[in-house]
């Protein structure tokens, strides 16, 4: 089974309990479609549904932590891709420091730089202006892995 770095898992933990809203150390199905859609994920009520019932491996109603960890475990193992796309969601919601689900330009060249690239006020307002295909001034998650080419 494939490993999670200590990393991923406390990130899972913590999407888990966020995705828990009522502390019950379990989801259930509204709080795992809710969670989904609050990570940016578009997922219509069947494909929440049918993705509740293939992580409830053994059919209580639950998800628990361990099965949530599982099908993270077992979507990154299938799909590399996804894997890649997790690390950037990751990183984006890190940077989206207002919680809003998009990137400012300022929360875009403050994310980069914690990362280590120093863009002057000029290229963060390019880089904004190249990735912004819906013209509203600010980079949502889609248009965010463009940069990366996933």
């Amino acid at each position: 089974m494939a490993h999670l770095s200590e990393e991923e898992r406390q990130y899972c933990c913590q999407v888990f309990l966020d995705m828990d809203q009522d502390g019950s150390g379990w989801l259930n199905e509204r709080e795992l479609t809710e969670g989904f859609r609050r990570l940016g994920y578009k997922v219509t009520d069947e494909q929440a549904r049918s993705t509740f019932r293939a992580i409830d491996k053994n059919g209580d109603g639950h998800v628990t932590f361990d099965e949530f960890l599982a099908c993270v475990k077992h979507v990154e193992r299938s799909n590399p891709k996804a894997k890649k796309e997790a690390k950037l969601r990751r990183a984006f919601q890190q940077m989206d420091m207002d919680g809003d689900g998009m990137l400012s330009e300022k929360e875009l060249m403050d994310g980069l730089k914690h990362a280590g690239y120093h863009l002057t006020r000029e290229q963060a307002k390019k880089l904004v202006s190249d990735l912004d295909k819906d013209g509203n001034g600010k980079i949502s998650f889609e248009e965010f892995i463009c940069m990366f080419q996933i």
